[in-house]
């Protein structure tokens, strides 16, 4: 496979931080994962693996991803230059991309290139994603 593109339709959810909080039984590891992320995973991983062939991508890879986010009814900006934030958007996806086996790791990744527009007619919600093998 040189490369992959495909298109996940639906809402983009970031994926937070974990954080680790004191318990009375130890520390405990909580990850903000509300429904909204979990419904937004299952639908990139799902059209990841209906869009690859064979199995994990081996070596290094680039990736592209263009998020295409609901606008609100008044836009502060013509473009999404709010939250959410791109780089928590991007973890949810790469971490999707991990679950539907598309490569072994998403450690592999060696570029990354990613931007936020405001859906339309043309492009609905969603993200339009690109990961291509690296030939060493």
């Amino acid at each position: 496979m040189k490369s992959l593109l495909f298109t996940a339709d639906g809402i983009p959810a970031p994926q937070g931080s974990k954080r680790i909080v004191p318990t009375s039984r130890g520390p405990r590891v909580i990850e903000s994962s509300g429904e909204k992320l979990k419904t937004w995973r299952r639908t990139v991983t799902a059209a990841a693996a209906r869009a690859h062939v064979g199995g994990p991508i081996t070596g290094p890879v680039v990736v592209t991803v263009n998020f295409h986010l609901v606008a609100p009814q008044r836009p502060r900006f013509t473009t999404p230059a709010a939250r959410p934030d791109l780089d928590k958007l991007l973890r949810a996806v790469l971490d999707a991309l991990t679950d539907a086996e598309v490569w072994e790791d998403d450690g592999q990744v060696i570029a990354l290139s990613a931007s936020k527009r405001w859906s339309s007619a043309t492009y609905p919600p969603g993200a339009t994603i690109l990961v291509e093998r690296v030939n060493e």
